[in-house]
C-alpha cells in the first residue's frame, strides 16, 4: 500500500500501524507484564487490609458469618441466625445441619469447640468479659455450647469455659453451628491462607475503606479466572505468573482478567480485522520500537525522545497499514513522530568495506571519514584499534528462524541478531568456557 505521508520532513501521529509479528511481540510483552502485575495486585491487596484483617476472628460484611482463623471456619452472626437449642441428654443434635447466606453449618467437634469458645479465647466477638456469650437465650448456661460428638456414657459433649464435659439434665443448651473452610478439626490458617479462602467464597471482611473495599472486590470478580493459579503458605500469597505466561502465550488462557483481555490470537485479529481497538499497553509498544534495531542489528537501543522528538522519528512509524498490520491508537493527546527514511539517505556519501579472510575493515564518509565497528552492541564507548578490526565471521545459530524472517517482509525483515550473529560477537563464542561442538560448527571462520 502507498504511503500517505510526506517525505521530506517528520509526522506526528495518534496511531502506529504495526506488522502481525510485531503485533505479537508487543501484546506478548504486554501479557507478560500484565500476568507480573496481577502478582504485585495480590501482595498489594494483601498488605493494605492486614492492619484489619490479619486477627484471629474476623466479621464478614454483606454476609452474615464471621470467621475464625483458630478453626478455619466460619459461624453464623448470632444476631443474624436463630441459634439452636438441646436438651443436654439430647443426642439428635449429632444430626443438626442448616444452610445460612450460602453455606452448609453442621454442629462442631470437641476440638473445635476448645479452640474457640472457652475462657481463653477472649478474643471471641460474642464473649463477655465473665465468659458467657451475647444472644444465647433461654439456656440453663450461657457459657455451655452444644457439640455433635457423643460420649461413651450416651450424652452429648459440650464446652465448659475451661474445657468439655457431659451433663444428664432436661435443660437446655445453645449449639453453635460450623461451617468448615477446609475439613473437620484443620490446622489455623495464616493470615494470607485466610484472605484467600475469604476471596475463594466471595466474602468481603468488615472495615475496609471504600478504596480497599472496591480493589478488593475486583479480586472477587476475577478470581474464578484465576484461581488454579493462586495459592497461599504461611506468609504470601502465590502467583504462579510463569504458567499463566506460558498458557497466555499458548492460548490455553484467553480470558479477560481486570479489563485486561488475554485473548492474543482473538485481538490480533480482531484488530486487523477493524473489529477491535487495541490501546493495550503503549508502552510496550514504545519499547519494542526503541529496541527493534537491537533486535535486528544488535545496535544500541534508541533513546526516548527518538519517538517523541518533531526533528527525530522513528522509521517503522512511517509505514502505513497493509494487509497483515494491525492499528494501534495510543491514548489521548499523546503523538509519536514518524520519520521517512528518504530523510536518512546520504546521495554524497560513501561505505567503503575491505572484506579480508580474517578481519573486515569498514569506512563511512559523510562530510568526515569514520571507520566502524561491528557487533560490538554498544557503541557509546570509544573503540579501540582492535575493535575496529572486525573478524570476519558469522555465527549461524538458528538459520531457518532467520530466513523464515527475512524472507516474511520485503525492507527491513523482523529478523533477529540472536538466530544469526556476525563479527565480534561471532568470534567471541568459541571463546567461552565449555562450548560444544555444536557451537564450533556454526561459526564460520576465514570466509
Amino acid at each position: 500500500m502507498e504511503n500517505s505521508l510526506p517525505i521530506n520532513r517528520p509526522t506526528r501521529r495518534d496511531f502506529v500501524c504495526v506488522n502481525r509479528a510485531q503485533f505479537d511481540h508487543i501484546f506478548t510483552a504486554a501479557a507478560v507484564a500484565k500476568g507480573d502485575e496481577i502478582a504485585k495486585r495480590l501482595a498489594t491487596l494483601k498488605d493494605d487490609i492486614a492492619p484489619t484483617c490479619d486477627k484471629t476472628f474476623v466479621m464478614m460484611k454483606y454476609k452474615q458469618v464471621w470467621f475464625d482463623r483458630n478453626n478455619a471456619a466460619l459461624f453464623p452472626k448470632f444476631e443474624k441466625f436463630s441459634l439452636p437449642r438441646f436438651k443436654y441428654t439430647d443426642t439428635s443434635c449429632a444430626n443438626y445441619s442448616a444452610d445460612f447466606e450460602g453455606f452448609h453449618f453442621v454442629p462442631m467437634t470437641v476440638n473445635e469447640g476448645l479452640k474457640t469458645f472457652t475462657s481463653k479465647s477472649t478474643a471471641n466477638p460474642y464473649m463477655k468479659s465473665n465468659g458467657d456469650f451475647e444472644y444465647f437465650k433461654n439456656v440453663a448456661y450461657y457459657h455451655d455450647v452444644m457439640t455433635g460428638e457423643i460420649n461413651s456414657d450416651g450424652y452429648p459433649k459440650y464446652i465448659l469455659k475451661t474445657g468439655w464435659s457431659t451433663y444428664n439434665s432436661t435443660s437446655y443448651v445453645t449449639l453453635v453451628p460450623i461451617h468448615r473452610l477446609r475439613g473437620k478439626n484443620a490446622a489455623a490458617m495464616s493470615y494470607p491462607e485466610a484472605l484467600l479462602s475469604w476471596i475463594a467464597n466471595g466474602l468481603i471482611p468488615e472495615g475496609l475503606t471504600n478504596k480497599q473495599e472496591k480493589f478488593y472486590k475486583s479480586f472477587l470478580a476475577d478470581y474464578p479466572k484465576i484461581e488454579d493459579y493462586i495459592t497461599a503458605d504461611n506468609t504470601n500469597i502465590i502467583f504462579d505468573g510463569e504458567r499463566f505466561k506460558r498458557d497466555v502465550l499458548s492460548g490455553k488462557f484467553t480470558a479477560k482478567v481486570f479489563d485486561y483481555d488475554f485473548d492474543i490470537s482473538g485481538t490480533l485479529d480482531g484488530v486487523i480485522s477493524g473489529q477491535k481497538k487495541y490501546t493495550g499497553l503503549v508502552e510496550s509498544l514504545k519499547k519494542e520500537l526503541l529496541e527493534c534495531d537491537h533486535k535486528r542489528a544488535n545496535i544500541q537501543p534508541y533513546e526516548d525522545r527518538q519517538l517523541t522528538d518533531v526533528n527525530k522519528g522513528h522509521w517503522e512509524l512511517f509505514e502505513d497499514s497493509a494487509s497483515d498490520s494491525a492499528k494501534v491508537q495510543l491514548p489521548q493527546g499523546e503523538m509519536l513522530v514518524a520519520r521517512p527514511p528518504q530523510l536518512d539517505v546520504r546521495r554524497n556519501g560513501i561505505c567503503a568495506i575491505d572484506f579480508g579472510t580474517k578481519s573486515t575493515i569498514v569506512v563511512c564518509r559523510d562530510g568526515e571519514s569514520r571507520m566502524l565497528r561491528i557487533g560490538q552492541g554498544d557503541y557509546t564507548k570509544v573503540p579501540t584499534i582492535k575493535d575496529l578490526e572486525n573478524p570476519t565471521v558469522i555465527e549461524l545459530r538458528d538459520l531457518q528462524n532467520f530466513l523464515t524472517a527475512y524472507r516474511a517482509r520485503i525492507g527491513r525483515p523482523f529478523t533477529e541478531w540472536n538466530d544469526v550473529t556476525v563479527s565480534h560477537q561471532a568470534a567471541a563464542a568459541i571463546f567461552k568456557d565449555n562450548v560444544g561442538s555444536s557451537v564450533y560448527n556454526s561459526v564460520f571462520s576465514e570466509l
